[in-house]
């Protein structure tokens, strides 16, 4: 069930069909900030610290969606599997962006620090980028703890979310995300 990406896809696509099923009215100043940039410009926000995302294509119904390759972070365990990663994700509709986010996946106490340390510097360059404004300094704190929160700021949501993994693999994931 798992693709070349290491099962990101697959496991992408899950997400994509759990959030369908919850999803509610975007939010209208969000959608405005998206709006002044096609998809196309969005993905490429991230380029320069190698996350542009590939093409930005439907996904369920009306739903488009985009993400980059997995950026490893740190060492891996052992033969070098299990690195750390991050990936950069947008999502809207044909014409326009309604939500932006970063992922990172905490696979091991290696790569933790470092991961947390890219994380926050990419978070910091998508909120300027995709609104105009700084990462809010509480947003900023719970990437550093791995905390998760919620805040508004200048019409905008950003959210830090941590999930812990199940099973045998030890880790979390931390989105970073902007709505």
């Amino acid at each position: 069930m798992f693709d070349a990406n290491g099962g990101h896809d697959f496991v992408w696509k899950l997400e994509k069909q759990d959030a369908h099923a919850e999803k509610t009215t975007e939010s209208a100043i969000a959608t405005a900030i998206f709006k002044q940039n096609t998809p196309e410009t969005v993905g490429r926000y991230l380029e320069k610290e190698g996350l542009k995302t590939r093409g930005y294509v439907s996904v369920i119904k009306q739903d488009y969606a985009a993400c980059s390759d997995y950026k490893p972070i740190g060492e891996g365990i052992g033969d070098g599997s299990l690195q750390c990663n991050l990936a950069y994700y947008i999502e809207g509709d044909k014409s326009s962006i309604f939500r932006v986010y970063l992922n990172l996946n905490v696979n091991n106490q290696f790569g933790m620090k470092q991961g947390h340390s890219e994380l926050l510097a990419a978070s910091e360059l998508l909120a300027t980028k995709a609104t105009g404004q700084a990462c809010p300094q509480e947003v900023r704190q719970a990437i550093k703890a791995a905390k998760n929160g919620e805040w508004k700021s200048g019409g905008v949501t950003f959210k830090v979310v941590r999930t812990e993994f199940v099973g045998t693999l030890k880790g979390y994931s931390l989105k970073f995300q902007i709505e």
